[in-house]
């Protein structure tokens, strides 16, 4: 009783999983009186003795024999179909004592379609039956493989007009039925190519499987595609089902996004999902090995259907109370679908009576399962649409706001290029100044210092003659600097400065400094100290760092009184070296000083021999500093000390 109880069970699972529906029939019975041969060998040409059929379970290696007999009441000869809903391996019908019957007849579900005498999925006999008369007839079953053995032997007797009646209403219903899985299947691919979501392809693919198993389970898979392969289609529900439960997997894990939303749930999923392919690969193993483990992967098949169906109810609840909407329909589909599988159950048990909404208890839930998940897929769809929608509209305020930004930005750059052609007006300006006024007064004093010198020589005593060759020999000296500067000045305003470091001798170019400027040391009695520590391998650009040395002593030069003193040192900082001239003179203002370090021309002013300048020595000074990555620093207080950073390349003490 336990065993039956399990068996119950097992099948319990199965037909919720499977989605399966037995099509019962409304044929008219007769009465067919159920026996049970005792002896597995029994023949017809030996005594047999039988006993009422007790609804134990059957044993697949046993062959059962039934006798019944059968009345046709009619005044005519009726044309009638015996067949059976339960599925056996074989069987071969023999009638005793009827006219035009044949020796045998065969059936069963391990023959091929065109050797059963009646071509039908299901175990039939076509037989006829003489009027008001009472025939006799043998029915041996074999099950042969273990879900080819039923728990109960049961036969049916319709009329040929009532049976083919039934069965074209079976066909047009189960092809109606299949019609509306495939028009949804087609409407969700569609969906998915115009949306390249991968759950809609999920999907899909399980509505196909839905089809296709259903396909198989009402028989069109023998009778229209492999009528030759029985034994595929003995084996094919362990491939079918398995594959659509794995695409139901894939198509929650999706849907719902339990990545995100429950990733302990999702690891779950993905366990069920090997399972799966496990079942697949036994399955083939017994299709390929002969081996009849058909009731364990009947079994195998039926918990894990329970497990995708219950976990898949369970998942849409969970995420619908997270609120994610579509997953309301999904919650709902599942839900009817269990509903109409136990429905279907209590029918089979005999809880309830059979009618049509039980009989296709579990196919309704199918189709409502379909049309509600096409619901979720639609709503999921039209919240896509609407957050692109909302994207679109981002980016195009994005768009607005960065064509704003771009239009800020470009009057902010044609203010700065008026700015910064304003200054370059300016510089102009001061440039033309410089060469109309700064350059034209030296040249017009070595003019007349040239003039007194060569017209009235001999009237000039010997210290007059050596007072204007010196004064001629500074304002060519002056004349010389201003020429170097504003050429300099000019090149580094188009950027035509080019860097060139290398190595130098840092005490030649203080010495050729001090010696440039020595008739103006002389005239100002200006004692240079000279400090530097021991460095070597200095590599920086040359001529940058002998026009800063120069600037920086004669700016010192011009500034210092007589008798002064003017200090330069040298000494090592970080991985470079500072330059530093330090004099006693006037000193600068705290605005002076910040001109330098921001502006590209401050005005000059005169020295304290009335020496004048152009302004743009100590602004080149600090253009060449910056080139080398390094910086200036200027501080005057009592005493005025002008230091240079330059970084250099490599320095060895």
């Amino acid at each position: 009783m336990k065993k039956v109880q399990l068996r119950c069970f097992n099948r319990l699972l199965t037909i919720i999983t499977l989605l399966s529906i037995s099509y019962g029939s409304s044929f008219a019975q007769k009465n067919i009186n159920f026996l049970i041969a005792t002896s597995p060998d029994s023949s017809l040409n030996t005594e047999m003795v039988f006993k009422k059929y007790d609804q134990s379970l059957l044993d697949k290696t046993k062959t059962y024999w039934l006798k019944f007999d059968l009345q046709n009441a009619e005044d005519f000869d009726q044309t009638y179909i015996l067949y059976s809903v339960s599925k056996w391996g074989s069987a071969k019908l023999f009638g005793v004592n009827t006219l035009n019957f044949p020796k045998e007849m065969i059936a069963g579900s391990l023959l091929p379609l065109n050797e059963r005498s009646y071509p039908r999925s299901i175990l039939a006999f076509k037989i006829i039956l003489k009027k008001n008369k009472t025939s006799t007839f043998y029915l041996r079953l074999k099950g042969t493989l273990s879900i080819y053995t039923p728990n109960v032997i049961d036969l049916k007797i319709s009329t040929l007009e009532e049976f083919e009646q039934q069965d074209k209403k079976r066909f047009w219903l189960q092809a109606l039925f299949i019609g509306i899985i495939v028009i949804m299947a087609l409407y969700n691919f569609v969906i998915y190519l115009s949306v390249r979501d991968i759950s809609y392809l999920y999907y899909v693919i399980s509505i196909l499987g839905i089809g296709f198993y259903f396909f198989f389970y009402y028989g069109f898979g023998i009778e229209l595609l492999w009528e030759n392969s029985p034994k595929w289609d003995t084996y094919a529900f362990s491939f079918i089902v398995p594959m659509t439960n794995l695409a139901r997997i894939y198509f929650t894990k999706s849907y719902l996004h339990l990545d995100k939303t429950f990733p302990l749930i999702n690891k779950g999923l993905n366990i069920l999902s090997i399972f799966c392919l496990f079942i697949c690969l036994l399955a083939l193993v017994c299709y390929w090995g002969n081996i009849d483990f058909l009731d364990l992967l009947v079994d195998l098949i039926g918990f894990m259907g329970t497990m995708v169906l219950s976990t898949m109810f369970l998942c849409g609840v969970l995420v619908w109370r997270k609120g994610y909407s579509p997953a309301r329909y999904f919650s709902l589909a599942n839900l009817i679908l269990v509903l109409g599988g136990i429905l279907f159950i209590i029918r089979e048990l005999n809880w309830i009576s059979d009618n049509y909404l039980t009989r296709y208890a579990v196919q309704y839930g199918v189709i409502a399962q379909v049309v509600l998940f096409s619901l979720g897929l639609s709503s999921r769809l039209n919240q896509a649409q609407v957050k692109v929608t909302q994207m679109e509209l981002d980016k195009e305020r994005e768009r607005k706001q960065l064509l704003e930004e771009q239009s800020q930005l470009l009057q902010q750059k044609v203010a700065e290029q008026t700015a910064d052609l304003r200054a370059l007006n300016h510089l102009k300006d001061k440039l033309l100044s410089i060469i109309s006024h700064d350059l034209r007064n030296p040249l017009v004093s070595l003019d007349s210092f040239l003039n007194l010198l060569i017209n009235h020589h001999d009237r000039l005593t010997e210290l007059e003659r050596m007072t204007l060759t010196q004064k001629a020999r500074q304002s060519l000296s002056n004349l010389n600097q201003l020429l170097s500067n504003l050429l300099l000045w000019s090149r580094s305003q188009i950027n035509q400065v080019v860097f060139n470091p290398q190595l130098i001798d840092i005490k030649t170019i203080i010495e050729s400094a001090i010696e440039l400027h020595s008739l103006d040391i002389e005239l100002k009695n200006i004692k240079i100290e000279t400090t530097i520590y021991k460095l070597k391998d200095i590599v920086v650009d040359a001529e940058m760092v002998d026009f800063i040395v120069r600037n920086l002593l004669g700016n010192a030069i011009k500034f210092s009184y007589k008798n002064g003193v003017i200090k330069i040192q040298v000494k090592q900082k970080d991985k470079g070296f500072v330059i530093s001239v330090i004099d006693e003179g006037v000193g600068m203002t705290e605005e002076q000083i910040q001109k330098i370090a921001t502006q590209k021309i401050i005005t000059s002013t005169r020295g304290t021999a009335k020496e004048k300048g152009s302004g743009l020595g100590l602004v080149l000074c600090r253009e060449f500093v910056e080139i080398h990555g390094g910086s200036m620093e200027i501080t005057s207080d009592g005493l005025t000390v002008v230091s240079c950073y330059l970084p250099v390349e490599e320095l060895v003490l």
